[in-house]
């Protein structure tokens, strides 16, 4: 093990406590999920939109069908 191994792994432990600011493991991890789950939501959109597109069916206005609600 490197001395720079063991002072990340002090830094996350004292980050983890709450002695040191920065985002936990488990927002780390948290974060990491809501990237990719962004990530997805837009490739499925520009998938939704080339083939509403394709087909000329009209894009849905922002906020979609209930945003008169």
């Amino acid at each position: 093990m490197t001395p720079e191994t063991l002072r990340q792994w002090v830094r996350r432990v004292e980050v983890d406590a709450g002695a040191r600011p920065g985002l936990t493991t488990d927002e780390r991890k948290r974060l990491k999920e809501l990237e990719w789950e962004h990530r997805e939501l837009r490739r499925e959109n520009e998938i939704l939109n080339a083939a509403s597109s394709a087909l000329k069916i009209p894009a849905p206005a922002a906020g979609g069908a209930n945003s008169a609600l």
